[in-house]
């Protein structure tokens, strides 16, 4: 790498790093539309509500409003998951979705030197899942995933999810490692300032049960679903269709 061209690189990261720094690390971003718990709300009411339902509800869409992710069309449920005396064992969840080019907490990072560090590129979209009531998933993140049909390219399939943080930080590990800023001490220095905050304020979001996928749908108006398993402890909860539409530019 040319010695001009280091210390651009240089310089880059170090603004890179300074706005992770003064970030707030969970800032809520709005939600672009009518969040679950607004539509559950909407619902008739029955004679009597399940006590902390809404409650929880709220809680799972809070962690993707800090991410940034716009919730689904409606929320899902895992029946016969929890047995902390919810009726039908009934574990509530909350999915969204947010379009590149776009990274959580940090929101969009802006090329350097023409590459994007994003975790989200252009025409990619990133998936959140969030349950309430599951405390351990045995470290097992599979069984959840994304299906997806792009209406204007006749493309789809199925991708599964994974962990969160996983999610987040390995495509922006990997583009640093592919430009071998991870081989210099200068620029890996500043490369792991600039992805702390954002480290940090992923380990603080809930972990069990939640999972995330980026996938790369192209360009388009996108069709969504995600479905699947979530291991409770011994147990594995079985969470219903919740579907989103996304315009991916």
């Amino acid at each position: 790498m040319r010695v001009g061209r280091m210390k651009t690189l240089v310089v880059a990261l170090a603004a890179l790093a300074t706005m992770a720094g003064l970030s707030t690390p969970i800032a809520a971003a709005q939600p672009t539309r009518t969040t679950p718990l607004a539509a559950i709300e909407a619902l008739p009411k029955p004679n009597a509500t399940p006590v902390g339902a809404l409650e929880t509800l709220q809680a799972a869409n809070d962690t993707l409003t800090k991410l940034g992710i716009s919730p689904f069309l409606w929320p899902t449920a895992a029946p016969f998951c929890s047995d902390t005396g919810a009726p039908l064992g009934i574990v509530p969840a909350v999915a969204g979705a947010v379009p590149g080019p776009y990274t959580p907490i940090l929101k969009s990072v802006p090329p350097v030197l023409g590459h994007d560090f994003n975790t989200v590129k252009s025409g990619e979209v990133l998936y959140g899942f969030v349950p309430v009531g599951i405390v351990n998933d045995s470290g097992d993140k599979s069984g959840m995933n994304v299906a997806w049909f792009n209406v204007n390219k006749f493309t789809g399939g199925i991708v599964p999810m994974g962990s969160l943080t996983d999610t987040v930080l390995k495509p922006i590990t990997d583009e640093a490692t592919a430009l071998g800023l991870m081989n210099n001490p200068i620029t890996k220095g500043l490369f792991v300032s600039a992805i702390t905050p954002l480290t940090a304020a992923l380990n603080s979001l809930p972990q069990a049960g939640v999972r995330a996928a980026t996938v790369k749908t192209d360009k388009g108006l996108v069709l969504s679903a995600i479905l699947g398993t979530a291991k409770s402890g011994t147990g594995t909860c079985f969470f219903l269709p919740t579907v989103g539409i996304q315009q991916v530019n």
